[in-house]
């Protein structure tokens, strides 16, 4: 005689979960009509989360903020966000010190930022992943103003390709760029502001890729990390006066994904990459990125989404519904990207 067992399945919960969902706003028709309204209005007019948006109308303004006349150091300062950083602090009138490896770049960053009317501007070329260098060139700042008032660890580099096509050496690469060379240098920084007794800031541009996204593996990873790195030390720093920041940037249209690393040693992405990451992603621009990070760092948002149109919609939905979102869209954006992946290699 044979006794049949019960036995829940994952697909059940996630079944049931949508089940019970669906009853509740049905039989609460003025819930239904918010839900919808609300997942329409993010996905058409913010770009960012609500309450950066709150802050972005009713904050501080970064001119009218303690950025004017603060030290600001932003790592990855040649081309992109950070560029566009530095010209909307200069506006602002911080004294910016920029960072990165083409010196050549980074002066003509600096003739700008001169331009928009900083108060100073200090040019630093560093490698993020040459540790032993960090030291150096944090002297180097303190030398010229004697503190550093803001940290903003914006360097990185991006990687596109499935996780058994790409090597180790690839991975190694993103992770000593993307995660451990902000370590070192947040690490030096916060321990001089510690010294120094400066009530400082410092940020991390951790990506909304800490959703995990399928072809972009150890890039999530790395992200992830520094996310969490992020939230750990700012728990420590806190008995210092050293808040911590989180910037959860969603795709931006940079030179990033042209140079991105893909699943071999030397191998760049190129104009194609371009083509996809547009085709994919929608990116927004670097200026209105800029744009929304100077208000969180002028507010000291602890942790600020910039994520563009419906991409908000899909990051809420991570944070909030994880498991129903890995369900409803973990292996569509994989199949996705598989297609992109594929006309990649072809052409």
């Amino acid at each position: 005689m044979s006794s049949s067992k019960f036995v829940l399945s994952y697909q059940m919960l996630n079944f049931g979960g949508l089940a019970v969902a669906a009853l509740l706003l049905l039989t609460s028709p003025h819930l239904l009509i918010l839900l919808i309204g609300g997942l329409v209005s993010a996905g058409v007019f913010l770009d960012s989360d609500v309450s950066m948006k709150l802050m972005e109308r009713f904050g501080r303004k970064p001119e009218d903020s303690y950025l004017k006349g603060a030290v600001v150091w932003i790592t990855g300062a040649s081309s992109g966000i950070g560029e566009e950083l530095a010209y909307r602090l200069s506006t602002a009138g911080a004294h910016l010190v920029l960072s990165a490896r083409n010196e050549k770049d980074l002066e003509a960053v600096a003739e700008s930022c001169r331009a928009h009317k900083c108060a100073s501007c200090l040019v630093v070329p560093m490698d993020i992943t040459n540790y032993e260098s960090h030291a150096k060139c944090l002297q180097q700042v303190v030398d010229q103003h004697g503190k550093i008032d803001v940290l903003v660890n914006n360097a990185g580099v991006y990687q596109q390709g499935f996780v058994l096509d790409t090597d180790l050496s690839v991975m190694r690469r993103v992770v000593e760029v993307d995660f451990m060379g902000h370590v070192s240098l947040s690490k030096l920084t916060a321990e001089h502001m510690r010294q120094t007794n400066t009530k400082g800031l410092v940020s991390f541009n951790a990506s909304v890729a800490t959703m995990s996204t399928p072809h972009m593996g150890i890039y999530s990873a790395s992200k992830a990390a520094l996310k969490c790195f992020a939230d750990s030390v700012r728990a420590e720093w806190f008995e210092y006066g050293i808040e911590v920041q989180v910037f959860r940037i969603g795709p931006v249209s940079t030179s990033l994904a042209e140079r991105s690393l893909m699943t071999k040693e030397n191998q760049v992405g190129g104009e194609k990459s371009v083509e996809n990451f547009s085709k994919n992603y929608n990116p927004m621009t670097s200026k209105r990125c800029a744009e929304l990070m100077a208000v969180a760092l002028a507010n000291r948002v602890p942790e600020a989404w910039i994520v563009h149109k419906l991409m908000v919609v899909v990051a809420y939905m991570y944070e909030y519904a994880p498991h129903t979102s890995r369900w409803l869209f973990g292996r569509r954006i994989a199949a996705n990207m598989k297609k992109a992946d594929e006309r990649l290699k072809k052409d």
